[in-house]
């Protein structure tokens, strides 16, 4: 069997000792100076042979049938990318009124380490002060804005399909460019526009339903074709699903109606932008699409929360996205009804009862 070097490992020296690190299964190893050599030098395999199958157990030395390349910017990216995958435990804490208090008591904990200015940021020199002027045109804008809300107190009461099919719609759904001005300059572009902006217009991003008390539509995980504005079943909810085990133990979040997944289609990226800085392009056009989802739903009445703290393994083995294609999650928007409460409603007895 050829042997090589995991690409998914990088190696480091820290306080006078070396350690490979697997950045994708989230691993470190020690590594002694005789396994250094016989990484740097595979012909010294034959003289260690034992020192070779601990590293092929820890995947530090895979097969060179197995190795695959599918990430094409820098290593940089793909060790920010894959190093800050979450995967879940099954270890994991499951008591929903212990889990927020403590997130309470550690917020506590850390708060007189809070920067100075951190609400107070003032940079500049000389003071102008913004107007409010009043222009009747923004007045609905203004109230839609100013309305919207993060919730974590939900209701689970129906919500009925064609407001989610709107926010899907409005959201997600293909628009054409106007062909004529790119025909005046004798141009054409394969790409399609959607009510955000996107970075080179690729609309990176593809929107997925996590469908729990929809009326209208069964529970089950959809995939939104924005070609066709129309949802394809992928496959339905299993059994043990809890919105709040995915978010890593955030369990108020099991009283949601319905979850919208924005992904990122990497490749398309990756066609165009072939230096590692698009990586914040992602970014961009996830940050817009959920703003877009959040203002619609907020006109709608629906109560809104938006979260990137979700288990990875969880969520690709539950959108069965393909590794090829590069397509990974990036936030979870959580759709639901219930009281503008942006509380944890597993706190609402513990801190009345403590006061």
């Amino acid at each position: 069997m050829e042997l090589v070097v995991n690409e998914d490992v990088f190696f480091l020296f820290i306080n006078d000792s070396y350690f490979a690190w697997n950045y994708k299964s989230h691993k470190q190893h020690k590594l002694s100076l005789i396994a250094i050599n016989v990484i740097a030098d595979f012909s010294l395999q034959k003289n260690y042979p034992s020192v070779v199958e601990e590293l092929i157990s820890v995947n530090i030395l895979i097969s060179k049938k197995t190795s695959k390349t599918h990430w094409k910017w820098d290593v940089l990216s793909k060790i920010f990318h894959f190093g800050t995958l979450r995967y879940s435990n099954s270890n994991f804490e499951k008591n929903a009124k212990d889990l927020s208090k403590g997130y309470v008591e550690y917020c506590n904990s850390i708060i007189e380490k809070i920067p100075l200015d951190c609400f107070d940021i003032c940079y500049g020199q000389t003071k102008y002060e913004t107007l409010e002027k009043n222009f009747p045109e923004f007045d609905l804008l203004k109230k839609i804005l100013e309305n919207r809300h993060t919730n974590r107190t939900f209701t689970n009461k129906n919500i009925p399909f064609d407001k989610i099919s709107l926010i899907l719609n409005y959201t997600f759904g293909y628009r054409d460019h106007d062909k004529r001005e790119y025909e005046k300059k004798g141009l054409h572009t394969p790409t399609k526009r959607r009510t955000s902006s996107s970075g080179g217009s690729l609309q990176s991003c593809e929107g997925y339903l996590i469908s729990m008390n929809i009326d209208g539509i069964e529970p089950g995980v959809y995939h939104f074709r924005s070609n066709q504005r129309n949802l394809g079943k992928i496959s339905s909810i299993p059994l043990e699903f809890s919105f709040g085990s995915l978010c890593g133990g955030q369990y108020f979040a099991d009283n949601l109606n319905a979850a919208i997944v924005i992904t990122c289609r990497f490749d398309k990226l990756m066609w165009k932008y072939q230096h590692s800085h698009s990586y914040r392009v992602a970014l961009l056009d996830a940050g817009h699409l959920s703003q877009t989802i959040q203002l619609i739903a907020s006109v709608l009445d629906i109560r809104t929360w938006v979260t990137a703290a979700f288990y990875d393994d969880i969520l690709l083995n539950l959108l069965q996205l393909d590794e090829e294609l590069m397509e990974y999650p990036l936030i979870i928007l959580g759709l639901g009804t219930g009281p503008k409460n942006p509380f944890d409603a597993n706190l609402e007895d513990i801190f009345v009862n403590e006061c």
